[in-house]
């Protein structure tokens, strides 16, 4: 296939960096994280009186951090009977979410619901920074919470973006590893578009199990520089509980104990993400560092 960098498959020369880097770019010049997600889901829904207790709480918090916009989160119930339409029966404000805007879009956002702390961001930096914004506002809200209800599972997600940097649909081999045991060798194609979704479970110990996710998305899409061929990988990773009398329940009411567990699925997410990619695109994105 010839370029303005030579004739790549005829073995001419390419610039400093590799193929993975003249070809593939990630979404930001450090690393690929176009979004991360922290979370913690409790076993039942709160009572509307802790829930309010909860968001009153972190309206500071998430103000000081730039979440000024506060949107309502609602819960619509719907009956379905054998040849009937569908019928709404009740809608109840299940929470809200503190949001920061740029322009329309949104950068960041908390989401304190009955059942769930979500923290979402497509401004990632990096995990200490994300990490001190997600304990905030753990400390200030999981007192109250817990007093209330159980923590079912905490856990971490990550999406990283590549896109082409050339309009040709250029090998997504230099940066997805084909030799890789976490997807089907049948699904991975170099130039065409495909798509692969892996989950499953692992035990922890006799109260605990982490449930993974692993997605890889080839496809046409929209980036920094308009449509190009692009690639995404999701990696996912809950701690999920079983028994909700163990020391192990106990230990995850606290927020440190969440932050502490979370600090390991971090490095655990790196070391899935590593297994996926090529050696060029981990040292594209430094993530052996």
């Amino acid at each position: 296939m010839a370029n303005r960098f030579g004739n790549y498959h005829a073995g001419g020369q390419l610039p400093p960096g590799g193929a993975a880097r003249t070809f593939w770019a990630p979404i930001h010049p450090a690393h690929a994280i176009q979004k991360a997600v922290a979370f913690v889901t409790f076993s039942e829904p709160m009572t509307s009186l802790t829930l309010r207790k909860t968001i009153d709480a972190l309206r500071g918090p998430a103000r000081r951090v730039g979440l000024v916009r506060e949107e309502p989160m609602h819960h619509i119930a719907v009956e379905v009977q054998p040849g009937l339409a569908p019928r709404k029966t009740a809608e109840a404000e299940s929470g809200v979410v503190f949001q920061d805007l740029q322009g329309t879009t949104v950068v960041q956002a908390l989401a304190v619901a009955n059942d769930a702390l979500r923290l979402e961001t497509t401004s990632y930096t990096r995990w200490v920074a994300f990490r001190e914004q997600f304990s905030q506002f753990l400390s200030t809200s999981m007192p109250i919470i817990s007093s209330a209800v159980q923590t079912s599972q905490i856990g971490l997600e990550y999406t990283d973006f590549f896109y082409a940097t050339l309009p040709e649909p250029q090998d997504c081999g230099l940066i997805i590893d084909r030799k890789s045991n976490c997807f089907g060798s049948k699904a991975f194609h170099r130039r065409e578009p495909w798509h692969s979704h892996s989950g499953w479970f692992e035990k922890i110990s006799a109260v605990t199990r982490n449930l993974v996710n692993l997605d890889i998305g080839v496809a046409d899409a929209n980036g920094p520089v308009g449509i190009r061929r692009t690639i995404t990988i999701r990696t996912f990773e809950a701690e999920q509980v079983t028994d909700f009398n163990s020391d192990r329940a106990a230990e995850l009411s606290q927020a440190e104990s969440i932050l502490s567990s979370l600090d390991q699925t971090h490095l655990t997410l790196k070391k899935r993400l590593a297994e996926v990619l090529t050696r060029e695109a981990t040292d594209m994105i430094s993530l052996g560092s």
